[in-house]
């Protein structure tokens, strides 16, 4: 169980990071917005994909489903939270590039240190 949290947050700590890199200082998005869509974004993409896809399909979908969730999910969450008027379209395409670059190294750590069994197989 520690595994997972410690993924999570691993996985939260990016997405803040990245986030607030890209939105902050690209686009001038306060800070909890981009906390508020982190943790949003965090959740879903770790259930669905690390926990769904990444098992099943592998690096390179699980990825791709990632940037998927990441661009949909800040241009629908942006719509909510962002107070400037800002262009969702490449807000959302440029934070889902760069999580998903991101989310290429924590895959592997997923598969290597939280989705592997005591025996060392993957689940």
């Amino acid at each position: 169980m520690l595994r997972y949290v410690t993924g999570l947050l691993i996985k939260f700590v990016m997405t803040v990071v990245i986030s607030w890199l890209v939105l902050g200082a690209f686009f001038g998005i306060s800070f909890p917005a981009i906390l508020t869509a982190s943790v949003v974004l965090t959740g879903v993409s770790f259930l669905i994909g690390d926990l769904l896809i990444l098992p099943k399909f592998g690096n390179a979908v699980a990825t791709i489903a990632d940037l998927g969730l990441v661009w949909l999910g800040i241009w629908v969450l942006g719509s909510f939270l962002f107070e400037q008027a800002v262009s969702l379209g490449a807000a959302s395409f440029m934070s889902a590039f760069f999580i998903a670059i991101g989310e290429i190294l924590f895959h592997k750590y997923m598969k290597n240190q939280v989705l592997m069994d005591p025996a060392g197989a993957v689940d």
